[in-house]
């Protein structure tokens, strides 16, 4: 027998330890079920994939596991599993995924995880009695990391800046702890992270990242729930910030935010071909625009509705406020009055509004829609 699979099947009582007896077993599957009782000692030496989650299993992570040396996945996740991961665990040189997450876990973080080479997802998030600080290199060596996720564990202390020397990192969960400190300035040459969460933590200090690493992550960078947390105005996050992930992040105290460049719009017309009055408008062309009205003299621009190819949404609230109105969402929004949706030159089309706005001195990466 290579592979035993019963998940989901209802099952009750413990796991058996005549299990072993099936010397060639490559894979164990009996999640989801309610198995009880603690994890057998199992001594399968061809052994792949381990997966026990979703059950109400206790007591500790065997140390025995190590003698598995072919494991490639361990699932224990969401079980009441207790006491610390084993030092054991470095024998497992093969092992990719280990996911003991929403157990019982206790740390601290054990020396021994540098020696798993080929782990490239470590998830531990939701032992809550973890309590640990992240040691400064526990996860050194782990080149092939790609996933880390340790949120609500209750890990104090600060964020080690050794965390961006995983090159291989893509995914860092940190979310929901009581972490201190400021984010260490090391973040702010990461390049290959495509998603991190460090909201719900009590993080203080300005945010090092780059602009060009906010707008690449966009909602897939979490900052808020930081009370201390703040921007630089000449890092112009305070811009892009609204637009992703800066829920209650703040200028840093004495800052005050800089104007971008202006321009000017130059054409409005309506979508039936009608005629719209407006007095002259200008837009701020940074992160988060904003556009006002303003002055004696107005114009009048009659544009037909068949000659109406490009243009840029801008609701009808903007032409009427004589205040100004400030947009939190920032994307290229070109559609054709003609088709509604149409794809023009690369440019994302959107369904137009009733009335439109046309920048022809902002490129396609500056255009912005008010909605």
């Amino acid at each position: 027998l290579k592979v035993l699979d019963l998940h989901k099947n209802n099952l009750n009582g413990s796991i058996p330890l005549s299990l072993n007896r099936l010397s060639g077993l490559r894979s164990l599957d009996l999640s989801v079920n309610r198995l009880t009782g603690s994890i057998p000692g199992l001594l399968l030496p061809d052994l792949n994939v381990l997966d026990l989650n979703h059950n109400l299993l206790t007591g500790p992570v065997p140390a025995t596991l190590s003698t598995c040396g072919s494991l490639i996945k361990i699932d224990l996740s969401h079980n009441r599993v207790t006491g610390p991961i084993p030092d054991s665990v470095n024998r497992l040189n093969q092992l990719v995924l280990l996911d003991l997450s929403y157990n019982r876990l206790s740390g601290p973080f054990p020396s021994s995880l540098q020696g798993l080479n080929s782990l490239q997802a470590l998830v531990l998030k939701g032992n809550t009695n973890f309590a640990s600080a992240i040691p400064e290199n526990v996860f050194k060596g782990l080149n092939n990391l790609m996933i880390l996720v340790l949120s609500n564990m209750n890990l104090h202390g600060s964020i080690p800046g050794s965390l961006t020397r995983l090159t291989s990192l893509r995914v860092l969960h940190l979310e929901g702890n009581n972490l201190t400190g400021s984010i260490p300035m090391e973040f702010r040459g990461v390049k290959d992270l495509s998603e991190l969460r460090l909201n719900d933590n009590r993080l203080t200090g300005p945010v090092p990242l780059e602009k060009d690493t906010v707008w690449r992550m966009r909602r897939k960078l979490r900052l808020y729930n930081n009370a201390g947390l703040c921007v630089n105005s000449e890092s112009n996050l305070d811009d892009v910030f609204g637009s992703t992930s800066g829920s209650g992040v703040r200028l840093c105290e004495g800052e005050t935010k800089r104007p971008g460049p202006s321009g000017t719009v130059q054409h409005l017309s309506g979508a039936g071909g009608g005629n719209v009055t407006v007095d002259r408008a200008t837009y701020v062309s940074s992160g988060s625009k904003s556009l006002g009205f303003f002055g004696l003299s107005s114009f009048l621009v009659v544009f037909s509705y068949a000659y109406m190819l490009l243009s840029f949404v801008v609701p009808r609230s903007v032409l009427r406020s004589q205040e100004p109105i400030t947009s939190t969402i920032i994307k290229i929004s070109v559609i054709s009055s003609r088709t509604k949706l149409e794809q023009v030159t690369g440019i994302r089309i959107l369904v137009a509004s009733p009335y439109w706005v046309f920048y022809p001195r902002v490129n396609q990466h500056q255009a912005t829609s008010l909605i």
